[in-house]
């Protein structure tokens, strides 16, 4: 074959191959929404026809470049498969004999391999802090395995040969070792039932695996084997037929890419987020032509207004009244004020002092799931009756999407990017030693602190900064596995029964409603649906609580019960297009969370307004009359539980601040987002995309409004309000979100 005929077969593959991808993903349920949400026809045309032309072009290009060197390689394969057929027609036994001694060979190594390479992946990140660090480790580690694992071949070999001459001379193996494939299928079969037996013993997590996104990948088969065949025949009717579809397709696909804009967000995510095609189309047009290595292109809908600027791109932070748009959001950030409500005198004077005071957070509980927040049925009567009794926020919200992105927020009624994190060999990242948190205040207030906790995760070796500062930690819970909710009310109480001279404040966590959800005494059994166990469990729980707050309501002592949750959790319609219940997104869904104060002095009320868990910390501060000294970005809540007021034009601020990411040399902040008492536009900083929702009428948010509402003075004002926050609280500098490890003295 000439070098020409090669170029040409090349593109002939790729073109074939890309087609595959993007016929599967036309037909994965995953692609036919952005998140999940509803889009218009022409957003998913526009965006499916951008991806195939990304993928088109690309995988023209690429085939054309690898056919030249995949040719003769082919050509060579196809010799050996020639040979392998004569030496198997003359010399069948001895062919038999190297394809049963390899089989069994691979067979012994593998295994081998595979656990020694896992045993090394649990014990290096143990031993090692930076990412780097282990990624090296890990990379060379594994390096030694392989070399390993070929060193012992021949010996390997040997002891292979040895067994199945043993087992050729037993009757019922015999004629299976005899045939050509009679090993390997047997090595085959033995595979297949450890895998079978490893997804039923494990199926509570391979279940939560994207298997929808493996779609196109199953479609790549056909499209190369298209492509080949076009490539190995003649010129004939059905090559011109393809290559003029190939132009039809690379110039209709090319007018749809041209027509996005960075306001088209659902259709952007379609092209080059949700397409397998796309992505990894779009992927190689970032690397070609993203010149300044921000990330973001000035084509395709693109963001990057300065293609040889790397400070200037979408997601950029806008330094305001310095006249440059480094954001290109068409204009110069304005400088705005949004320090968080003073302290404001409604009587908390009054209330008990020096009261005990108990913050109770349920793993991953979503508002919605409480009767009192809409719930159609009560799945949880104890915390219905008690925000019944109580102040109830329906609009409070978590500062994060999951809990070591709300956890730390909460405790310091701080933004994560304004928190110093430390070097640790996992997650979550402990905080540094200067940062304070509730448990210090009220140290310092002379209070008895106790934590309850029910996982491991939140024992000190593995999240120092969670229980840092509490006098007691009491982790008796844990002994008892995931469902140890009784466990958990028993350690409450054992601690508020103990004597003591101090006021005393107990924070309890049950873990009982996370992941991976299973069956609790007279719930439905394993099995089920993970929301019908999550209900299950949520009801498990609030069993428990009820005990609790019986006790609670014979005590004489002044007590204020503060109950909420890290954050909420998606499942159904909500969870369409998320890879898991929580943690992926800046939706309303998954920060909505219910927030109830009880105690004295409080009346049952409900409270319509937003509220933010980073409101918890002043709140109890403002109680306790703690000097107003401390630097917070929450509010106290004192006004609207003890006057009814709401602030109602306050904002709420969220992010994904990954620590790690700053550890490669990467911006931490992922996604940021604002929102009001309508919208909430979040704003995707990696991928330089923004999308805003009407939560108000969409809860789901399925439908993003910002193509047509990029313009409107309210998007405006809140693309204004977060570029101003981003401005003001995020570390700009690498390597600022982070700082050296504490002495174990210090800690």
């Amino acid at each position: 074959m000439t070098f020409a005929r090669t170029l040409v077969a090349g593109a002939k593959v790729g073109a074939g191959a890309a087609f595959g991808v993007w016929i599967g993903d036309v037909a994965s349920p995953s692609v036919r929404g952005s998140g999940g949400g509803v889009v218009r026809a022409s957003q998913w045309l526009t965006g499916m026809g951008a991806a195939l032309f990304v993928a088109m072009t690309t995988a023209v290009v690429v085939g054309a470049v690898l056919g030249p060197i995949v040719a003769p390689l082919g050509d060579a394969l196809l010799e050996r498969a020639r040979a392998f057929r004569s030496a198997l027609a003359t010399h069948r036994i001895e062919v038999t004999r190297m394809i049963a001694v390899r089989s069994l060979t691979l067979a012994m190594l593998v295994p081998l391999g595979a656990y020694v390479a896992f045993r090394i992946s649990l014990f290096v990140p143990a031993e090692l802090a930076r990412a780097e660090s282990i990624a090296a480790v890990l990379a060379l580690s594994h390096l030694m395995v392989a070399l390993a694992l070929v060193a012992l071949w021949l010996p390997a070999a040997h002891v292979a040969t040895k067994l199945l001459e043993r087992a050729s001379r037993l009757r019922p193996l015999g004629p299976l070792m005899r045939h050509v494939y009679g090993v390997p299928a047997v090595v085959g079969a033995a595979v297949a039932i450890v895998a079978l037996w490893a997804t039923a013993t494990h199926w509570d997590q391979v279940r939560e695996l994207p298997w929808r996104s493996f779609a196109p990948l199953s479609s790549l088969a056909c499209g190369l084997a298209l492509g080949a065949y076009l490539a190995s025949s003649r010129v004939g009717w059905h090559a011109y037929v393809a290559a003029a579809a190939v132009v039809v397709a690379v110039v209709g696909g090319g007018l749809a890419a041209f027509r996005l804009r960075p306001e088209s967000t659902s259709a952007r995510k379609i092209a080059f987020e949700r397409s397998a095609a796309g992505r990894a189309g779009y992927a190689a047009w970032t690397a070609a032509f993203d010149f300044d290595g921000d990330g973001q292109l000035n084509v395709l809908g693109g963001g990057d207004c300065s293609p040889f600027d790397s400070a200037i791109h979408t997601g950029a932070v806008d330094i305001p009244g310095n006249g440059i748009d480094e954001d290109c959001d068409g204009k110069d950030l304005t400088p705005l004020d949004y320090r968080p409500r003073g302290t404001q005198p409604v009587g908390q004077f009054m209330l008990p002092e020096r009261p005990t005071i108990i913050l109770l957070t349920v793993d991953g509980l979503a508002a919605r799931k409480l009767k009192s927040l809409g719930n159609p049925v009560s799945l949880m009567p104890n915390v219905d009756d008690l925000a019944a009794h109580g102040a109830l926020f329906t609009e409070c919200f978590a500062e994060g999407p999951s809990t070591r992105l709300s956890f730390p927020s909460m405790f310091t009624s701080r933004w994560d990017s304004q928190l110093r994190q430390e070097y640790a060999p996992h997650h979550p990242y402990p905080l540094a030693a200067s940062e304070r948190q509730i448990q210090d205040v009220l140290d310092e207030r002379g209070y008895d602190t106790v934590a309850v906790v029910s996982s491991p995760y939140f024992e000190p070796r593995t999240w120092p900064s969670a229980t840092r500062g509490f006098h007691r930690v009491d982790t008796s819970a844990i002994a008892a596995g995931k469902h140890n909710a009784p466990q958990v009310t028993d350690a409450v109480l054992k601690a508020l029964a103990e004597p003591s001279d101090r006021p005393r404040f107990v924070w309890a966590h049950y873990f009982d409603a996370h992941g991976p959800y299973g069956a609790v005494p007279g719930g439905p059994a394993a099995g089920a649906s993970d929301e019908a166990l999550y209900d299950a469990e949520l009801g498990f729980i609030d069993r428990e609580l009820g005990r609790l707050f019986a006790e609670l309501r014979s005590r004489s002592a002044p007590t204020y019960v503060i109950f909420t949750a890290d954050h909420g959790s998606l499942f159904g319609d909500l969870q369409a297009g998320r890879p898991h219940h929580y943690g992926d997104d800046l939706s309303t869904a998954v920060l909505h969370v219910p927030l109830i104060v009880s105690g004295p002095g409080v009346k049952p009320r409900r409270i319509v307004g937003l509220a933010s868990t980073m409101d918890i910390l002043p709140t109890v501060t403002d109680l306790l009359h703690v000097p107003n000294k401390l630097e917070v970005e929450g509010e106290s809540l004192w006004p609207e539980i003890l006057a009814g007021s709401a602030h109602t034009d306050r904002v709420l601020f969220h992010e994904v601040y990954l620590a790690e990411r700053d550890f490669q040399g990467k911006d931490p902040l992922e996604q940021v987002s604002v929102r009001d008492a309508e919208w909430n536009l979040t704003e995707d900083r990696v991928h330089g995309t923004v999308q805003l929702f009407d939560y108000k009428a969409d809860y789901r948010e399925t439908s993003d409004v910002y193509e047509e509402q990029a313009q409107s003075p309210h998007a405006k004002k809140l693309r204004a309000l977060l570029g101003g926050f981003v401005e003001a609280f995020h570390r700009r500098v690498p390597g600022t979100a982070v700082v050296a490890p504490a002495s174990s003295e210090e800690r």
